[in-house]
């Protein structure tokens, strides 16, 4: 499974087309993309008002929500126990990781060096 991280979606609303393009590759394909709901939430809360919530909701429908489960908390505090000190690994991104590992995906991130030393995580650069 192919999962998106918030940067790229949030660089697609704001028009770059590189991300446009990026996207546009997937859904030509019929892709499902993934997000965690932790992207979900940060998309939300990026929202100025009820209009841009309600367009932002409509946007993510696209998308299949892997939902937190017991082995994604287990992972999660896992990672956060390992890399919180040593590189500064938050609590969002440790979510969004467990997220992808437990799922056996690839993670989507123009921040990947924030996930680069978290063993067994496929991460790429989109663009």
């Amino acid at each position: 499974m192919k999962f998106v991280d918030t940067d790229v979606l949030i660089d697609f609303y704001r028009k770059y087309q590189p991300a446009i393009d990026f996207l546009d590759y997937y859904y030509s394909r019929n892709e499902i993309l993934a997000i965690s709901p932790i992207t979900q939430v940060e998309l939300y809360v990026g929202c100025r008002n009820k209009g841009e919530l309600t367009e932002t909701v409509k946007f993510l429908e696209q998308y299949k929500v892997v939902h937190f489960s017991s082995s994604i908390s287990r992972k999660t505090i896992e990672l956060i126990r390992e890399y919180n000190l040593s590189h500064g690994l938050l609590i969002a991104d440790a979510i969004i990781a467990a997220t992808v590992l437990i799922s056996e995906g690839e993670l989507f991130s123009k921040n990947a060096n924030d996930f680069m030393f978290i063993e067994d995580l496929s991460v790429t650069k989109p663009y």
